[in-house]
């Protein structure tokens, strides 16, 4: 297995109107596992670990979406198209994560989740 995983303290992202010039750089962190590339925002990360107790790094470690019975769904807010991954981790919890298919098929992580029971019945008879 290749994992890798990078840490760049500054990633450029393509600046907003709204917030300070500050907002326009965010650290990402990257990561590569048999092949399959993520990224995701090192603050947003955080913020999603004490939100919800689930760290990206348990969503794409060989784990949810490389769970064969995966189901996927359309989770886009009006702004950008955005799919949900529904899988299980090998400690057989059920995650509901949102990501964003960039350039060179990327997964970018939005946000990561326990499923809930709608998501978890949708799971369940897919």
């Amino acid at each position: 297995m290749n994992n890798q995983e990078r840490q760049y303290s500054f990633v450029p992202f393509a600046p907003t109107t709204a917030g300070p010039p500050h907002r326009w750089r965010r650290p990402l962190t990257h990561y590569s596992s048999d092949g399959q590339g993520f990224v995701w925002d090192s603050d947003k990360a955080a913020s999603n670990a004490s939100q919800h107790g689930v760290r990206f790094e348990q969503a794409r470690e060989r784990e949810v979406f490389f769970d064969q019975l995966a189901c996927y769904e359309d989770a886009s807010p009006q702004s950008e198209a955005r799919q949900a991954c529904i899988g299980l981790m090998i400690d057989y919890r059920l995650l509901y994560v949102v990501h964003v298919i960039r350039e060179g098929d990327v997964l970018r992580l939005i946000s990561a989740r326990l499923a809930e029971p709608a998501e978890r019945r949708f799971y369940e008879n897919d």
